[in-house]
């Protein structure tokens, strides 16, 4: 029994390794990458420098960098502040849905609706127009 398991642990496992080979291979890329690109930025900030350096003096093109380099920052955060609050938006109407689509009530409702639809089609029908008007009631409330 010992073996059947060494066995079956060893086919599973054969799979993981190609896939830790690859994560290091692309965590390996990404860092060389990621340097290339900070290189290249500071290359461009250094050019930048010199040529507003003989335009307008050393000490103005390095405020006015700063001040790019402050302007950029800034839209940066503005964004992601934007991103995070649209997904916390989505999160909360996710969770109110899930809350509402399992609370008792309409658990109870929802579930007898076969029987209903079966009994009374009439009654049915008038049960899933109630409960759409609640549920659309109560997404009106909510924005």
């Amino acid at each position: 029994m010992l073996s059947l398991f060494a066995r079956l642990a060893v086919v599973g496992a054969q799979g993981v390794r190609p896939k830790i080979e690859k994560a290091k291979r692309n965590l390996l890329a990404g860092v060389i990458a990621g340097f290339c690109v900070l290189v290249a930025i500071v290359s461009v900030i250094v050019a930048a420098w010199i040529f507003l350096a003989e335009v307008v003096g050393a000490g103005w093109a390095g405020l006015i960098i700063a001040a790019a380099a402050v302007v950029i920052a800034a839209i940066t955060l503005a964004i992601a502040a934007l991103i995070n609050h649209r997904e916390e938006r989505r999160r909360i109407r996710l969770q109110t849905a899930t809350m509402a689509a399992t609370s008792p009530l309409s658990m109870g409702v929802v579930g007898s609706l076969p029987s209903m639809l079966k009994v009374n089609p009439v009654v049915g029908v008038l049960a899933v127009g109630a409960l759409s008007y609640l549920f659309a009631r109560s997404r009106l409330d909510r924005s």
